[in-house]
């Protein structure tokens, strides 16, 4: 977000996902019990077991510190992420680079 910096956002994935409008967004870097929260408020938190749940979480955790270390990371979309007993699985990622902007650190508030 150009005013914010850094977005994370969660939920279920594919084509289907604009319609079903189920993805939670908060600001990077996360907190695991952020992460968290964002995972039990998705559609998605029906389909995963508690294990399943700690991987994800951790796996946003580091996406979201990613992108606020790297403010040249304008967009990376990692769709699926597959989650299985080994770990997290990304599938497809796709990335834009460009200089970052300028956001207002002020107006950011963590949870």
């Amino acid at each position: 977000d150009p005013q914010l910096g850094a977005v994370v956002g969660c939920g279920l994935g594919g084509a289907q996902a604009d319609v079903i409008g189920d993805v939670v967004n908060r600001l990077a870097p996360l907190s695991p019990s952020t992460a968290h929260a964002m995972i039990e408020a998705t559609r998605a938190r029906a389909a995963l077991d508690d294990d399943s749940v700690d991987r994800l979480a951790d796996t946003l955790v580091r996406v979201g510190r990613l992108v606020a270390d790297h403010p040249e990371i304008d967009e990376l979309d990692l769709n699926p992420v597959i989650v299985s007993a080994a770990g997290c699985w990304v599938t497809d990622a796709v990335a834009r680079v460009q200089p970052p902007e300028r956001f207002n650190p002020a107006l950011r508030r963590l949870e």
